[in-house]
């Protein structure tokens, strides 16, 4: 055993660098996204990127989508996120389907007819529909419908007369609202109405600015009865090719106030000093009397291989100016379509392939608890990436290439000038190549240690004077195992030699090549 401890010794702290890897990017991938909220839990696999509809019954809320089988699936939880019942409804599915479905009753839209779930009957034609939690609004023409799902029936909300032929509907609590966007020249006028007594009623008219080029791209609305607040995002377009700029805009004031003025948000990275990018179907809600946002955007996130960004789920409380963004969801994949289940937990959509996944997260203790759990998913996440890392490590050998090629040089130019010299191998030729070659990787330490590696790899490795520590240190090792090598083999100078660079960049890439890409 003692004669192989040359060779075995260093594969022993490859294989302890290696485990180092693996745990960290474990504990990346299975990081929760705040110290005070789970990871994710899944709820159900879907191919239909639309939000899935949500609803309570008897202390339990179910969750229904159409599942990789395009089969209407519904789902019940308990408080303990545990599955205690599964229905089946055979509802046709086509890209155009929306459903509606409160306790056992299902409503679904094929894109020009409303038809009853149960018996297929044909309810009313339309031309866009609405589901919401607890009724259905549809336009059918420039008129606007409410269906009320207890007896079928259809009251007539409003006439446009203006041609309008869709809306923006939005429930809060147990009052209904939907919002008519009205382009104007370089500003949208957005008619707000409330569902009073089965007719809509005009609250506000707030008028906002566009710039010149932009385009109203998404819109949320909330209200607690008295303050209402609007947020929304507009798409500019630039010329000569380049992509399109989006802003968000957030306006809040009394109900009935037409002249409140808006402002642009930009919301922080919790986890960088970056802000986040891309942001997308915000839900706009009053908690308690504070405003809250509920969005999909990219931001940090160390879940991915040569990446430091993914698309995940946020929530903005806004507190007058100040805005406290806080991350709900960690994955690696691409995340949208969030929702509230109540005002501690979300679900949401995750891209899987060719296939979603709905995820959902609590800030319940218990739920927190539960979540912890490693799964085999989080087990081959953390091995793809480290293996992927990994392989992306051999490109240290090319860039530390300028450092032993020195010392190969060396031995060329002996050969050339005093060929005796090498066949009498003498101790000073194995010792001044390691001098030639560890004085030109301190020389051109900055072609291996390069800024992006400080900035990814761990702390123990990147401390102030860390590549002078681990240059020398694996130096001292790599000199260990030759000499352990020499012992046991009687290698000339020249092995020894090739065997000391070989130990030391293979210490040196283990360790920090994962980091350089």
């Amino acid at each position: 055993m003692k004669k192989r401890l040359y060779w075995m010794l260093p594969f022993i702290l490859v294989f302890i660098g290696l485990g180092i890897l693996f745990t960290r990017n474990l504990l990346h991938v299975t990081e929760p996204p705040e110290s005070d909220w789970s990871r994710d839990l899944e709820l159900f696999e879907t191919d239909i990127n639309q939000q899935p509809i949500v609803t309570f019954r008897n202390n339990e809320f179910q969750i229904s989508s159409y599942n990789t089988n395009a089969e209407l699936i519904q789902k019940s939880y308990n408080k303990h996120i545990e599955l205690t019942n599964t229905s089946s409804y055979d509802i046709p599915y086509t890209k155009w389907t929306r459903v509606f479905i409160k306790d056992e009753q299902v409503i679904y839209f094929d894109y020009k007819n409303i038809y009853d779930g149960e018996n297929k009957e044909l309810i009313d034609q339309a031309n866009h529909f609405y589901p919401l939690r607890d009724t259905i609004l549809y336009m059918k023409g420039s008129d606007l419908y409410q269906l009320h799902p207890e007896t079928l029936e259809s009251t007539e909300v409003i006439s446009f007369k203006d041609k309008t032929d869709e809306i923006v509907p939005f429930q809060q609590g147990d009052s209904i609202w939907f919002i008519v966007p009205q382009s104007g020249v370089n500003s949208i006028q957005l008619d707000v109405y409330q569902l009073q007594e089965n007719k809509a009623k005009l609250m506000v008219q707030p008028t906002f600015t566009l710039k010149p080029g932009e385009l109203l791209s998404e819109l949320s609305f909330a209200t607690d009865g008295k303050k209402a607040a609007f947020l929304y995002e507009t798409k500019g377009e630039n010329t000569g090719g380049t992509a399109p700029v989006y802003t968000t805009y957030l306006a809040e004031g009394n109900l009935k106030d037409a002249t409140i003025e808006p402002r642009r948000i930009t919301y922080s990275d919790p986890h960088s000093s970056q802000s986040l990018k891309e942001i997308g179907d915000s839900i706009l809600t009053y908690k308690d009397g504070t405003l809250v946002a509920l969005f999909a955007a990219s931001g940090f996130s160390q879940t991915k291989h040569g990446e430091t960004s993914a698309f995940n789920i946020y929530t903005a409380t806004f507190n007058g100016e100040e805005v406290k963004v806080e991350r709900r969801s960690n994955t690696s994949a691409v995340s949208s379509k969030p929702q509230w289940v109540d005002d501690r937990s979300i679900t949401w959509l995750d891209l899987d392939g060719d296939h979603y996944k709905l995820l959902y997260a609590s800030s319940n203790p218990e739920i927190i608890e539960k979540a912890k759990q490693i799964t085999g998913d989080n087990v081959m996440a953390a091995l793809g990436k480290t293996l992927l890392m990994v392989a992306s490590s051999f490109f240290g050998y090319v860039l530390t290439s300028i450092w032993f090629i020195w010392p190969l040089l060396f031995l060329v130019v002996l050969f050339l000038i005093r060929k005796r010299l090498l066949d009498q191998d003498p101790v000073w030729l194995f010792y001044s190549g390691i001098g030639i070659y560890i004085l030109a990787a301190i020389i051109y330490k900055d072609r291996f240690f390069i800024d992006s590696m400080y900035e990814r790899a761990p702390d123990f490795l990147t401390f102030p004077g860390s590549s002078y520590l681990y240059i020398f240190g694996f130096g001292l090792l790599a000199y260990l195992f030759s000499w352990m090598g020499y012992k046991v083999k009687e290698w000339s100078s020249i092995v020894r030699l090739f065997f000391f660079i070989i130990f030391h960049l293979l210490l040196l890439v283990t360790y920090f090549g994962p980091y350089l890409l």
